[in-house]
């Protein structure tokens, strides 16, 4: 394996000890020289050389603003009191819930899913996730190539960091195709139910309790599935957000993409199984209207009424409608405000 890892750790250890050293002489350097303007300003001056004085003061006034904005060339981040620290627990419950606990009610008593498809699915998206972080880590790693970050999980700080961390991007490989597959089946079986349940445009197709009762469970499914797995994604892609905002270290972009690529995804297929059922009942509602405008009598007594019931008619509220996207937007932002706020 060493011959084609780029560097190995006491290269690692050279290069960010040398770092280190040049910008803690840097600083002490600064000290030193402000120091020595401290004294200058102290000893008294003729009365008549205030140019000096202003020009020693703006020059020591530039000593200290340098030393306060410096900025640490290198990040060290060791396992404890890391985000990552937080993540992989947090990110584990909120999956393992959403798997076991929130699985779609259409799933109950159906076979969905076959160990080939899992196992073929955790592959493919543990190398979506882990193919950049070989290349961070083997490839571009070095500070003249735009490195800062020097962290536990890295292969030239602690191999066995890094290996830890490979098996927990295989765990999460596997529990995201689980919930992946469920939402896909709940999408087939329910454009299946749905294609089982023909219309005949009569104005009873859009207001049966059934459909509306129907559209609303699937929106709360919807809802509280995204909300968990967002609380997950949230610290994951806050964990790039930090190491480039923060710390300014650009090669973690690559890997914030894909995070948020694979929220996308996971968002997208839960959303499905809920923009099916609210599409068709949207739908019958349409032939309901249509059969009511073009009906004689007597079923088109009290035409107007029943137009006003239909329109009135709705298995999800505005507010709710509004808030939800609203929070959705939200939810991809926030790791990126937090890390701009605490940016130094």
């Amino acid at each position: 394996m060493q011959s084609w890892i780029r560097t190995d750790a006491s290269v690692t250890h050279d290069e960010f000890t040398k770092t280190q050293d040049e910008f803690t002489n840097s600083q002490a350097l600064l000290k030193s020289q402000a120091s020595h303007l401290d004294s200058l300003l102290l000893t008294p001056f003729d009365p008549t050389a205030s140019a000096d004085v202003s020009r020693l003061t703006t020059l020591r006034r530039y000593y200290l603003d340098e030393l306060n904005t410096a900025k640490d060339p290198v990040s060290l981040q060791p396992f404890y009191q890391h985000i990552l620290m937080y993540f992989w627990p947090t990110m584990y419950f909120c999956l393992g819930v959403a798997v076991l606990c929130l699985k779609p009610a259409i799933l109950r008593g159906k076979s969905w899913h076959t160990i080939r498809a899992t196992l073929l699915l955790t592959i493919c998206i543990f190398a979506f996730n882990v193919a950049l972080i070989w290349i961070r880590n083997f490839y571009v790693n070095t500070i003249a190539e735009g490195r800062i970050v020097y962290a536990y999980s890295n292969w030239d700080i602690a191999r066995w960091g890094f290996v830890v961390q490979q098996f927990n991007f295989l765990l999460f490989s596997f529990l995201l195709a689980i919930l992946w597959q469920q939402w896909s089946a709940a999408y087939v079986f329910t454009k299946e139910q749905l294609a089982y349940e023909p219309r005949s445009g009569r104005f009873d197709a859009g207001v049966e309790a059934a459909d509306l009762q129907r559209v609303s469970d699937a929106l709360l499914e919807w809802q509280s599935s995204f909300v968990l797995i967002s609380i997950g994604f949230m610290l994951y892609t806050a964990v790039f957000w930090s190491q480039i905002v923060t710390n300014g270290d650009l090669r973690f972009v690559p890997e914030a993409i894909v995070a948020h690529i694979l929220w996308v995804i996971t968002t997208f297929l839960m959303a499905m199984p809920f923009w099916t059922n609210w599409r068709t009942w949207r739908w019958n509602r349409l032939l309901a209207v249509s059969h009511l405008v073009q009906s004689q009598p007597p079923e088109a007594d009290h035409l107007d009424a029943k137009l006003v019931a239909l329109s009135a008619l709705k298995p999800i509220g505005a507010w709710n409608a509004s808030a939800f996207a609203l929070s959705i937007l939200s939810s991809f932002a926030i790791p990126l405000l937090q890390a701009l706020l605490r940016r130094p």
